[in-house]
């Protein structure tokens, strides 16, 4: 058992002073597609629970184009939005479909920059992970019990996952009545210019 919390406490010790990098210190070099994989590979390993796990691969990369998640390289190569967005979604798509990521980072984009988007997830996802390593008895090297906090621990995420969730409807559904509130006053400003 010993061993255990020794390799956790390496781990949660690297997870605690991982930092993303931030929107200034991404590369203002375009990338190919290899290039961007093995940049985001090297950035996010931390999460993984595997060496041999994936977080990212081209044909995701292009399904995320496709979907249009993140715009398309400029003569195949990704700049700093392209790294900044597809950080994000490979951190967030561990708790959320890929269309409520496309729904959040769309709702933020709205009224922000990515740039201040992605410094703000930066931070908050550092933070998160020393909060929720101190609710769940992480933070020392006491005798609690691994179970019990992987336990808890997947109880929080599941109340994350499901508040985000809602949250996320919530604002679309807001969008929806707007637009369509906007589209119908326009529709009778119309009518009464009519001669």
């Amino acid at each position: 058992m010993r061993s255990d919390k020794s390799e956790f406490t390496v781990w949660r010790d690297k997870l605690v002073s991982h930092k993303l990098p931030l929107w200034d210190e991404l590369t203002d070099i375009g990338l190919y597609m290899d290039q961007v994989t093995g940049l985001l590979q090297k950035y996010l390993s931390v999460y993984l629970r595997d060496d041999a796990d994936k977080l990212i691969s081209p044909s995701m990369v292009n399904n995320y184009v496709k979907m249009g998640i993140i715009p398309p390289p400029v003569n195949k190569r990704y700049g700093k939005d392209h790294i900044a967005s597809l950080i994000m979604i490979c951190v967030l798509k561990q708790v959320l479909s890929i269309s409520e990521i496309k729904s959040l980072i769309t709702l933020k984009s709205r009224s922000r920059e990515i740039s201040e988007i992605y410094d703000e997830f930066c931070n908050e996802q550092r933070s998160a992970c020393e909060r929720m390593l101190a609710l769940s008895g992480f933070s020392g090297d006491g005798d609690a019990n691994g179970a019990d906090m992987a336990f808890l621990a997947a109880i929080l995420a599941n109340a994350g996952k499901a508040i985000s969730g809602k949250l996320i409807d919530i604002e679309n559904q807001a969008e929806k009545l707007k637009l369509a509130e906007e589209e119908s006053a326009e529709k009778a400003n119309k009518k009464t210019k009519k001669p």
